[in-house]
């Protein structure tokens, strides 16, 4: 239970610095430490489980840390920083969240077990999305959000690891789809552009 809190406390550290970082590309890359940082944590927790079956929910994301950033950074070469200041009730609800993580993580309700430290964790990049006005930092919060609840996926069967993997992939691609195409007819790198 240690190593999953050190981790999760992490990878939710890493979630603030994503949530206050302006450029697109460094956004990213906090993804990809995200990924790797849940990742390990899973392979972590499915080797000393000594599964005989594959550890779908660890191997996909470690392999969606590889794959979603370098789709994520081929749409953000074309999108410079919107220059834009983090706003205001993003900081407050960033270091809301930051309090509640932390009181969640000293005094843990035994009934809940690690649901309540994950779902506190997923909030945090949630902030990038109600906020993101380019699609690379909306993308990117929904996939750490996503990546927060992979630790619960590690006690369901191995079948629902996969298929929730695989469905996140094809979503990844299609956000990708969609915001080159916009990005290309509109030229605009923000949301409220394209209409």
């Amino acid at each position: 239970m240690v190593l999953a809190l050190v981790s999760i406390s992490l990878a939710t550290l890493i979630s603030l610095i994503a949530v206050h970082t302006l450029e697109p590309r460094r956004v990213v890359l906090t993804l990809v430490l995200h990924s790797m940082t849940i990742g390990l944590l899973e392979a972590y927790y499915c080797l000393g489980k000594e599964a005989g079956e594959l550890p779908y929910a660890a191997l996909s994301l470690l392999i969606s840390s590889v794959v979603v950033p370098y789709l994520l950074l081929r749409l953000a070469l074309g999108i410079t920083s919107v220059g834009e200041r983090t706003p205001r009730w993003v900081t407050v609800a960033s270091l809301s969240l930051l309090c509640l993580y932390a009181y969640i993580a000293v005094c843990p309700p035994a009934e809940l077990g690690k649901v309540a430290l994950c779902a506190a964790s997923a909030a945090v990049p949630l902030l990038m999305v109600a906020s993101g006005r380019d699609p690379v930092r909306v993308l990117v919060g929904i996939n750490m959000a996503s990546n927060s609840l992979h630790p619960l996926l590690s006690e369901a069967p191995a079948l629902l690891s996969l298929l929730s993997s695989v469905s996140m992939l094809l979503a990844n691609v299609i956000g990708v789809l969609v915001a080159l195409s916009a990005y290309r007819e509109y030229g605009s790198p923000l949301i409220e552009g394209w209409a």
